[in-house]
């Protein structure tokens, strides 16, 4: 299975980091150069969103963020892989990530997305597990659940992603895992319990302001 990081130009500090984690971990990764929303102009932001959304009106690094996502999708949506993982550079994560990319045989078959990641918040998932890889269960989703830090996606699930994509309004986590909004409520998504990584801004919010893997929204 393919696996994408995102990361910006202007973080080489992330990707060094992130290519030393995954070497240790006999991982192979594609770097993806991620769409920087400094750089975008208004009239290329305004192209973009199609209202304030949900929530509130994104900012440039929450678009740049979700156009980044968008860039990877189209890889897998024009690839001839049945799944990719997809990863973002602030990551940390426990033991079996190679288990868990080797093969797809494991996912299961009508599974969209299946989320790898966890933000320590409660959600609704299915009792009885739909698979199992490198100890790990696979659920069915059933409640909201968000963060895009790492997940894998289907090609038939990636292709739907772009198409509904041309414009955009809210969080690409909302987008992708609302489950009480249009699309993220159309798909089947899986969740791993336990997650195998976490985004560095979860593991100590109170001090991530001071950690170099802070936020570049």
């Amino acid at each position: 299975m393919k696996s994408y990081l995102i990361n910006l130009s202007r973080s080489p500090e992330r990707l060094e980091r992130m290519s030393a984690l995954f070497v240790d971990m006999g991982v192979e990764f594609t770097r993806i150069s991620a769409i920087d929303g400094r750089e975008l102009t208004q009239q290329e932001i305004d192209g973009w969103l199609s209202g304030d959304g949900n929530f509130y009106r994104l900012g440039p690094g929450e678009v740049g963020c979700f156009l980044s996502h968008r860039r990877c999708w189209e890889l897998v949506a024009e690839g001839e892989d049945s799944h990719a993982a997809i990863f973002e550079d602030d990551l940390h994560f426990e033991e079996g990530l190679k288990d868990v990319l080797a093969l797809t045989d494991w996912i299961p078959c009508h599974a969209d997305i299946v989320k790898l990641e966890t933000t320590l918040t409660r959600t609704l998932y299915q009792r009885t597990p739909a698979a199992m890889i490198a100890g790990r269960t696979i659920r069915r989703l059933c409640g909201p659940q968000f963060g895009g830090g790492g997940y894998i996606v289907s090609r038939r699930c990636a292709r739907q992603l772009v198409k509904l994509s041309t414009k955009i309004a809210d969080p690409v986590d909302q987008f992708m895992f609302n489950t009480n909004l249009y699309p993220a409520s159309s798909f089947q998504i899986y969740q791993m319990i336990p997650a195998i990584c976490i985004q560095d801004w979860f593991v100590d919010k109170e001090n991530s302001k001071n950690t170099k893997l802070q936020s570049t929204l």
